[in-house]
């Protein structure tokens, strides 16, 4: 189960975002955006937003862009980063996130801190 919809593989099938009037989004940043919108509380079980248009086309959305990020070395940590941000620049659902550059840089940068402390302590072990 995931706990943070930022960078979960298939966010979509772990959130859904409902709005005060019971309308269902993928999440709560597409709230009041109507392409966005799966059916409302009162009309639909929840379950049925999975036989959704919607749904279809953001599991077509996450095929296209796990494929040309699948080769990425931080793949199994953002999964192409947030279908929301995805949109920011290009406006284009079917994109990664926004945000990958910048990503790429803040997992490279935790990358060497950690492999410098581990040999920092590794050294240190022999030593001492």
């Amino acid at each position: 189960m995931a706990h943070s919809c930022f960078c979960t593989r298939s966010c979509h099938r772990f959130f859904l975002g409902i709005s005060p009037d019971g309308d269902l989004f993928p999440c709560g940043m597409f709230q009041g955006e109507p392409a966005f919108r799966y059916g409302n509380i009162h009309d639909m079980e929840p379950e049925g937003v999975a036989r959704t248009v919607l749904f279809s086309g953001i599991e077509d959305r996450e095929s296209k862009v796990l494929a040309t990020c699948s080769k990425c070395a931080f793949f199994d940590l953002c999964y192409s980063g947030c279908m929301f941000h995805s949109l920011k620049d290009s406006k284009i659902l079917e994109t990664k996130d926004y945000y990958c550059a910048g990503c790429k840089m803040y997992f490279e940068h935790v990358l060497r801190r950690i492999h410098g402390d581990v040999s920092r302590a590794a050294r240190e072990c022999r030593v001492g």
